[in-house]
């Protein structure tokens, strides 16, 4: 009753009759109203086994060397909410997630976001095409942001190597959502960053001094998509238009022959040789992916919506690369992936270990899940880019086979509702 009242004053205000253009205009006027808010930076802490761990999450807006952020165009202080469709400079809602243990050392960090996909402008156009490409070099400033001493060195005139790895979590099809073209924009744009052969990419980042400043960076861009929707693991959509994507990608960071014969090469061999304690946790989760995809168990939920995903931003982050992840908005499904993130990464630190393939969550685990799902910065995120918190990801449908797995993984029904929120509102 409410909405209408606002509706039919606007209507009033406006002069417009039809339905359809009213909506338009309200969805504007809202969006307006978030962007026009500051965006801080969220610091939260959970207590877990009497050991302290902090959830840093710093916006686009504050990923600054001095008193300006570092990207070509200025956020002054602002966001971009994922309503956003037709924004051309910036990436909608992206963030640098980072965890630290209890003496305040960094244990995992990446870059969230929305899709790299101005999906408001027309299919297909230039201007859509070159939205994309400046949210692509956005990602790839804030991804040397995020490895400080790389981006000191770049500054400091040297040529720097840096690896991304990006873990899309989009159900490419035609038939629903406009997921499709979404993931072609954001594919191409990030491939087009990667370096040539003896010719860096060139990257314009605002220094200390509030300067734009040149830097050389040896880039390397490897692009996944898994699906995490109901689409994907439940009805078997959007697959077809990623395998080969996948496939060319696994090779890249772990080599031609890993599928078939297990011998790790590629990003991953690279960084063994590298760093040599890295080598157990590359290997222990490279076999897992290997039983994932050469079992395609990454297309069905099996009690592990974010299986595939989330073991590749841990790889990625292993082996030295910049993981980043994104649904389309950058709330819902990239706050899941964030939180199961999270989830794993303590266990990690706490057992030595990461966990087994197909193993089920403990009821201590589903705790600390919950803890995480509740106190992460998701619903501050999620507030800032609707009006209210609530991740989307949790439904219940009319069939309940259809249904992910959530409701097992968190083990409470009251926590369930409270990481809903008012999602099914907007």
């Amino acid at each position: 009753e409410l909405n209408k009242v606002i509706s039919e004053e606007i209507r009033a205000q406006l002069g417009i009759k039809n339905k359809k253009e009213l909506q338009s205009e309200i969805k504007q006027i809202f969006t307006k109203f978030l962007n026009n808010k500051n965006w801080e930076p969220i610091n939260k802490n959970i207590n877990y086994h009497g050991k302290n761990y902090g959830f840093q999450l710093t916006p686009a807006s504050h990923m600054k060397i001095g008193n300006k952020n570092i990207f070509v165009k200025e956020y002054n202080g602002k966001g971009i909410c994922c309503a956003s469709t037709r924004e051309s400079q910036h990436i909608a809602n992206m963030w640098l997630s980072k965890v630290v243990d209890d003496e305040g050392k960094e244990i995992f960090s990446g870059i969230r976001h929305g899709v790299i996909s101005a999906y408001g402008l027309k299919k297909n156009s230039s201007e859509r095409a070159v939205a994309a490409r400046n949210k692509a070099e956005e990602l790839a400033s804030a991804a040397l942001y995020s490895r400080r001493e790389l981006l000191s060195q770049a500054l400091s005139g040297k040529t720097v190597d840096l690896k991304i790895v990006s873990t899309s979590l989009l159900t490419p099809t035609s038939l629903t959502g406009g997921e499709e073209s979404m993931l072609k924009d954001q594919v191409k744009a990030l491939k087009g960053l990667n370096s040539k052969r003896g010719e860096p990419t060139k990257l314009l980042i605002r220094n200390s001094d509030g300067l734009l400043q040149e830097v050389n960076v040896n880039l390397k861009v490897v692009t996944f998509n898994f699906g995490v929707n109901e689409l994907a693991l439940k009805m078997g959509l959007g697959w077809r238009n990623v395998d080969k994507l996948n496939g060319e990608s696994i090779c890249s960071l772990l080599g031609d022959n890993f599928l078939k014969n297990g011998v790790i090469g590629g990003w991953a061999a690279e960084a063994i040789e590298k760093n040599p304690p890295c080598k157990n946790d590359v290997i222990y989760l490279a076999n897992q992916i290997k039983e994932i995809i050469n079992k395609k168990l990454q297309k069905n939920d099996n009690g592990e919506p974010y299986k595939l995903s989330q073991r590749m931003a841990l790889l990625a982050y292993t082996i030295g690369a910049v993981p980043c992840w994104n649904c389309k908005s950058g709330k819902d499904r990239t706050g899941m992936q964030d939180a199961e993130i999270k989830r794993e990464i303590i266990r990690k630190h706490e057992t030595g270990q990461f966990s087994q393939l197909n193993s089920k969550l403990s009821s201590e685990e589903k705790r600390l899940f919950s803890t995480i799902l509740m106190n992460s910065g998701n619903m501050e995120i999620q507030e800032m880019n609707t009006g209210v918190p609530g991740n989307k990801v949790m439904k219940k449908l009319p069939l309940s086979s259809l249904e992910l797995s959530y409701a097992e993984r968190i083990g409470d029904p009251k926590i369930w509702n409270m990481v809903k929120g008012y999602s099914s509102f907007v």
